[in-house]
């Protein structure tokens, strides 16, 4: 039996955490995929793509995701894990 319940709790390191977990709606398992990108992100660019001094605007920059997610010109990424990545 599967039940469809939405989990409402923050958990985890900010870094790593998807837009919904910091909505009032819930979220699903699917938030973990968002936390593979941002750790995919990492492994390769060398730093968490939302990263800030404080975890207040770090979850500012990951609210505001589409604003602030930049691909390093210094680092040669591919097309294809560019797309895996967000």
């Amino acid at each position: 039996m599967i039940l469809n319940k939405l989990a409402h709790s923050t958990v985890g390191t900010p870094d790593y955490i998807a837009p919904e977990v910091f909505g009032d709606k819930g979220y699903g398992p699917e938030v973990d995929w968002w936390s593979i990108g941002t750790i995919l992100f990492e492994m390769v660019i060398g730093y968490p793509p939302f990263y800030s001094e404080n975890s207040k605007d770090t979850c500012k920059k990951i609210m505001n995701w589409k604003k602030y997610l930049k691909f390093p010109s210094n680092v040669k990424v591919s097309d294809e894990v560019k797309d895996l990545m967000t």
